[in-house]
């Protein structure tokens, strides 16, 4: 079987595909579910970025760490 590997690069052009999605988008519905798909595929980025340079998640609180995200430009 063949393992499909996500970089943080082609995460964040996913996102950005999205958001472009989101731009032309005339309906708000659709628009918003754009907005939504991008930010996971911005998180996703986040996270496939931090196991290549080897940060690990604190669990010593059972809590999980903050992620900062870049808001879209069009908020």
């Amino acid at each position: 079987m063949v393992r499909w590997h996500r970089s943080p690069s082609l995460c964040v052009e996913t996102a950005v595909h999205y958001e472009h999605q989101a731009e032309r988008a005339g309906d708000p519905v659709a628009r918003q579910k754009f907005l939504d798909l991008a930010f996971e595929w911005r998180k996703s980025a986040v996270i496939y970025e931090s196991e290549e340079v080897g940060i690990v998640p604190s669990e010593a609180s059972g809590e999980p760490d903050n992620i900062e995200l870049m808001q879209s430009p069009s908020e």
